[in-house]
């Protein structure tokens, strides 16, 4: 068999190099007859065969593969051996470059019938070209992290490496009762047979009480799910090798099940019960060569078990308000309902409102396990193993929200390239790492040479179609929907935007249309901007609001109360500390004003807190603080302007480009600052 494999690759490699039709031919052969050793036939019965007299001899009996598979494998015989042979006799007919290709794509098509079936058991090590070229193998240094597996089970345990081969490792686990447990990780490219032999000759096996065996999963490609004839062919062939007394207990479980199952807290596989969009519509997302797919088919691709054109890292680019929340939402709840039916796969959200306020000066974020247990606190219920393990092997999937706010917030504490270095380090064995980062424009905050090793979509927002898609989601409810979705789009049309809208702005819409009418205010204030759409909209919102609940406040101190909930308590606020913003910045207040406050239409109650009802806002709301603070001379200010500049743009980012956008006299701006 290994003379046999080793000439498959001669001919492949001459074949790939030179695309003679004859080296096609000879490949046709030695598959030939590395299925018929395979299936245990004796040489005697072929030997001296060729092409078509090999082909002949192939029979469901003599390989024991059902009819629908052999008739691949023929089809694809017949076809190599037709075009193989044209140029190998005395004719004045040549094979043209689309003929060559036809070749080339057979053979390909061959090589996966045989070497990536779940119906045929290659018991050999394969030839690295083979793997690399034919398998999507590499043939670097494989690391399947197997001490880190022990010492997540078997905590405090002494260990050692008995073999260390080419292929596979045997470690023994001494318990204190003075069990012994034998483990024996297999990696992708191995002859079993050959490497239980050698285990059988080198070690004695009857000191052993129990004796586990992981491999690698493998997918179908046909069925999308883990190739259970490998699993049943481990078990037998160890059982027949390995316990000949019968005495010893062997377990054969996949590397990744068995991480899952072993490794990972079990309030890790309860699903996040996350609350979703009501009103999602799915949108666009586009990637550097303008290459388009819907935010949950990127999701469908990366939960579908094949790990073909799959990335550690999806980064998604969105303004406030594109939808990066949402998206992050939407993904969570989608890998819950696999949880839920048992698949082994949980998503974790890491977001940048979960963030501590305080944090010590000495503390570093430098991968993603530093901003994991930053956030989640979790140490004592998931080690530093049990979370490296699972999210290299794709149990894992991390969803970072907002990942520029991140950086805002932790300053110098945070380092971005060391942290994208640390999760592509993850994906070097399992190559089903994979991890969802959602922010703004990253590009001021790190080097260029850093991003390009990241998969990078942007949000498009919504078209005129999704746009009244969106609004008939909304408004499906109400009697005069129809009415409704046409004064949300001849709003839309109104306030004049110059790109698709953001989910905000169609959300902010939807509110005002169902609270009043869609007339247009257009006054001038302190803080808002006149010509920005989302300005126009949030002033209308406030003004409407004010002469509802008849608030005996100006637009622009019911614009301070927000901003005073934001600076000062971070956006999370109880009815006592708002009270409390509200008898500050309201001379003569009422009773009556306070209850009023609490059910505006750009806050929401969550639990006992009050929060702005959508995370973009947040952003809004800063960057027309700054811009009033950078260019007004009121020293009372200068205290905020303190707290919200270096806290939101110290590092430069989304905030600073927005504020870029409008002219502020520079000695003014520079004395600000």
């Amino acid at each position: 068999m290994h003379q046999i494999l080793n000439r498959l690759e001669q001919h492949l490699k001459s074949f790939d190099l030179q695309k003679n039709p004859n080296d096609a031919r000879k490949i046709l052969e030695c598959n030939c007859k590395l299925l018929l050793k395979n299936a245990g036939v004796s040489l005697d019965e072929y030997d001296g065969k060729l092409a078509q007299g090999l082909i002949d001899y192939l029979t469901i009996e003599r390989l024991r593969i059902s009819k629908t598979q052999l008739k691949k494998l023929k089809t694809e015989l017949n076809f190599i051996n037709t075009y193989g042979s044209i140029e190998s006799h005395d004719s004045e007919e040549f094979l043209i470059e689309s003929d060559i290709d036809k070749l080339s794509k057979s053979i390909l098509n061959l090589m996966d019938f045989i070497f990536n079936s779940e119906y045929i058991q290659i018991d050999e090590r394969i030839p690295d070209y083979i793997c690399i070229n034919y398998k999507n193998i590499t043939s670097h240094l494989e690391n399947w992290r197997c001490d880190k597996i022990i010492k997540s089970v078997y905590p405090n345990r002494n260990f050692e490496i008995l073999i260390n081969s080419n292929g596979y490792s045997l470690y023994e686990v001494k318990e204190p009762d003075g069990r012994k447990l034998a483990f024996l990780f297999f990696g992708r490219n191995v002859g079993f047979t050959s490497s239980f032999e050698e285990i059988r000759d080198k070690v004695n096996l009857n000191i052993f009480n129990s004796f586990t065996i992981l491999y690698p999963n493998e997918i179908s490609k046909i069925t999308k799910k883990p190739v259970l004839n490998r699993t049943r062919y481990i078990e037998q062939l160890s059982s027949k090798i390995l316990n000949e007394s019968g005495k010893i207990f062997i377990k054969c479980d996949f590397i990744e099940n068995y991480i899952w199952d072993q490794c990972l807290p079990q309030q890790y596989k309860q699903i996040s019960n996350i609350t979703t969009e009501k009103y999602f519509i799915d949108q666009v997302l586009l990637d550097a060569n303008k290459n388009s797919i819907l935010t949950q088919e990127l999701v469908k691709k990366l939960i579908s078990n094949t790990k073909d054109d799959i990335q550690p890292i999806y980064l998604i680019l969105g303004s406030g308000g594109a939808g990066k929340t949402t998206f992050c939402e939407q993904s969570i709840k989608a890998i819950d309902h696999l949880t839920e039916k048992g698949i082994k796969k949980k998503a974790i959200l890491l977001s940048s409102y979960d963030i501590p306020e305080n944090i010590p000066d000495n503390k570093n974020i430098e991968n993603i396990h530093d901003l994991f247990y930053l956030i989640k606190t979790d140490t004592d219920h998931i080690n530093n193993y049990s979370l490296e393990l699972n999210i290299s092997s794709g149990n894992l999937l991390i969803v970072i929200d907002g990942l520029d706010e991140i950086i805002s917030k932790l300053k110098d504490n945070f380092n971005l390239e060391k942290f994208i270095t640390s999760i592509l380090s993850l994906n070097d064995t399992y190559l089903n790492s994979n991890v969802i980062i959602t922010s703004r424009d990253l590009s001021s905050f790190v080097d260029e040479s850093i991003l390009s090793e990241i998969y990078t979509l942007s949000l498009q927002g919504f078209d005129e179609k999704l746009s009244e898609e969106y609004f008939n989601k909304r408004f499906r409810q109400h009697e005069n929907v129809d009415e409704l979705v046409k004064k949300g789009l001849r709003y839309l049309s109104k306030i004049n935007i110059k790109s698709n809208p953001t989910p905000l702005i169609l959300a902010l819409i939807g509110d005002l249309i169902l609270d009043g009418d869609d007339s247009i205010i257009d006054e001038d204030t302190e803080y808002f901007i006149k010509d920005n759409p989302l300005d126009l909209i949030i002033y209308q919102m406030i003004q409407r609001d004010i002469e509802k609940q008849n608030l005996l406040i100006s637009i622009d101190n019911y614009f301070e109360i927000i901003r005073d909930m934001i600076i000062e308590y971070g956006g999370k606020v109880d009815s006592n500390q708002l009270t409390e913003i509200i008898d500050m910045s309201i001379e003569n207040n009422q009773e009556s004003q306070y209850s009023a406050f609490f059910v505006s239409p750009l806050l929401s109650k969550r639990g006992d807190f009050f929060y702005l009802k959508y995370d973009a806002l947040d952003f809004w709301f800063k960057t027309r603080v700054l811009l009033n603070l950078l260019k007004g001379n009121k020293k009372f200010n200068k205290n905020y302007l303190s707290i919200i500049y270096t806290s939101n743009s110290y590092l430069g980012g989304d905030i600073v480009s927005e504020i870029d956008n409008f002219e502020i006299d520079i000695k003014t701006l520079n004395y600000n600052i």
